[in-house]
């Protein structure tokens, strides 16, 4: 029976500190913690980079406790002014200041989020020295600006900074000139052996079915987990996750090159539309083209699709995999 089975990132505490497996990259990345270095942690979608952070920043708080960690989820900004915001207000709630802010007078030719970035980047300045854990940035919209256009002004603050992003993402958040505010980059990867004691610290009876499944589901870690929550309920509910993920690597494997490379790219992703402009960038494909093959791609019953109302705007048509255990949304 399982004992903790869930696909909830590990927190920043002792309990889920001993469920923790360290991927491959994850010492590397401890010791540029440890020495104040910037660091830019890249993975896979559901590789586990948001536990990553938080047992970097347990690990800190343990070993460094005079310096002030400060966890910040990036995933509602969609602008530098909002994420500069996030930042400033996790700062000071981890520093124990209520931050009073009065509005700068404007510059010449200034728009109100250039003097909103502006006045954040001095409250930034004016803070005690924090490591930042950022996650969930988006890489062209936050990512690049923040850590490239804005990079001498954020070396002007006393702050280290350890980001999460996407493997596919690499290319903004080591665009010129961000490659050069990254004194550490590292790639994060779990090979078969550490995804087996990833499960059999979460299983009491450490069941039989774990070599199997990790052989068929692979080493991510989020499609680990939400396999190994099924095959937990009993014996046949094991051998039939397994057989799934058997047969739908079966399939996966008659698909031509280039129906193949949109289901890896696909393959982890929350839903998406067919104008993503992160997917069509990774792809280097044109609109028409992405649609024509995930229309063929339903068909063949390998994505499916739905249509989601956007506000006033049109209604959104988003595609996901079928692959086995993910939810049935059409």
């Amino acid at each position: 029976m399982p004992a903790v089975i869930r696909q909830a990132p590990l927190l920043d505490r002792d309990q889920d500190n001993v469920l923790f497996v360290a991927p491959d990259g994850y010492d590397r990345a401890l010791w540029a913690v440890r020495e104040a270095l910037n660091v830019l942690v890249l993975g896979d979608r559901g590789q586990g980079k948001t536990s990553v952070l938080r047992q970097l920043e347990l690990a800190l708080r343990r070993e460094r406790p005079e310096r002030h960690g400060v966890f910040v989820d990036l995933g509602m900004a969609r602008s530098v002014d909002a994420a500069l915001r996030l930042l400033v207000s996790g700062a000071g709630e981890a520093l124990g200041q209520l931050l009073s802010w009065t509005p700068p007078l404007p510059r010449p030719n200034e728009t109100e989020e250039e003097r909103n970035v502006r006045a954040s980047l001095d409250r930034l300045s004016a803070l005690e020295a924090c490591t930042f854990f950022i996650d969930n940035v988006s890489a062209g919209a936050v990512g690049f600006p923040l850590f490239g256009i804005l990079r001498d002004r954020l070396w002007e603050t006393p702050h280290q900074w350890v980001v999460s992003g996407e493997r596919s993402d690499r290319r903004w958040l080591l665009r010129a000139p961000a490659d050069a505010f990254w004194e550490e980059v590292v790639e994060l990867q779990y090979g078969a052996e550490s995804a087996r004691e990833l499960l059999e610290r979460r299983l009491t009876d450490r069941p039989s079915w774990i070599a199997a499944l990790v052989d068929n589901v692979g080493p991510n870690p989020r499609r680990l987990l939400r396999a190994a929550l099924e095959a937990s309920r009993d014996d046949d509910h094991a051998g039939a996750v397994v057989t799934s993920w058997e047969d739908w690597h079966q399939r996966l494997a008659h698909l031509d090159r280039r129906s193949s490379i949109l289901m890896t790219e696909l393959s982890g992703r929350e839903p998406v539309s067919a104008s993503d402009p992160e997917l069509l960038s990774s792809l280097g494909w044109a609109r028409t083209s992405l649609i024509k093959t995930l229309e063929a791609l339903e068909r063949e019953g390998f994505v499916e699709s739905w249509t989601e109302p956007a506000g006033t705007g049109r209604p959104r048509r988003l595609f996901a995999t079928t692959e086995p255990g993910s939810p049935r949304r059409a």
